[in-house]
């Protein structure tokens, strides 16, 4: 397994997250943007984040998606800020940092359980993977990860790497 793009302690995060779940294997990981690991979740990005390059074949995991969202103070109800963040550009996490820093953060707000703000949002985004083979095809797969944690998403494409491969090869045949 091969890391760039990071950090060196983002890598060790990374090979030690992916350690715990035995996803070993001849494969590397290329990261597009910097990222922070207290902030994991999708809808602090846009676009292309992680290529994942794996017998001749790249995996482009991206967060899609646009999101609208509206910040409000939860002791008097004003209204703080309003994001409309189109075309993946991770405009959100650009415009909300200065408000709160992490996913965990951001779960307590989602939930209603934050001490000083609310956040309606009425559109949001995902991490989603395509691929492109040896040839130079790309493949739109409309694979939506079901992982919203950005680790988890490069887990769960790690983990249908040769059935995604074998599947491509079964339909251009």
């Amino acid at each position: 397994m091969t890391i760039t793009g990071l950090p060196r302690f983002q890598r060790k995060a990374m090979r030690e997250f992916l350690g715990k779940r035995n996803t070993d294997g001849d494969y590397e990981l290329h990261f597009e943007d910097s990222i922070s690991l207290r902030r994991l979740s999708s809808l602090w990005y846009g676009g292309g984040m992680v290529n994942v390059k794996y017998n001749g074949y790249t995996f482009h995991i991206e967060a899609i998606g646009d999101v609208y969202a509206d910040l409000y103070s939860t002791r008097n109800d004003r209204h703080i800020a309003y994001v409309k963040d189109k075309y993946n550009n991770g405009n959100f996490g650009s415009e909300m940092l200065s408000y709160f820093r992490s996913d965990t953060s951001l779960e307590k707000i989602l939930a209603g359980e934050h001490h000083r703000y609310r956040l309606e949002m009425c559109h949001n985004n995902w991490w989603e993977c395509f691929v492109t083979d040896p040839q130079g095809v790309f493949h739109d797969l409309m694979w939506a990860l079901d992982q919203d944690d950005l680790f988890e998403g490069i887990e769960a494409v790690l983990n249908s790497l040769d059935a995604t491969i074998n599947d491509l090869e079964e339909t251009t045949l």
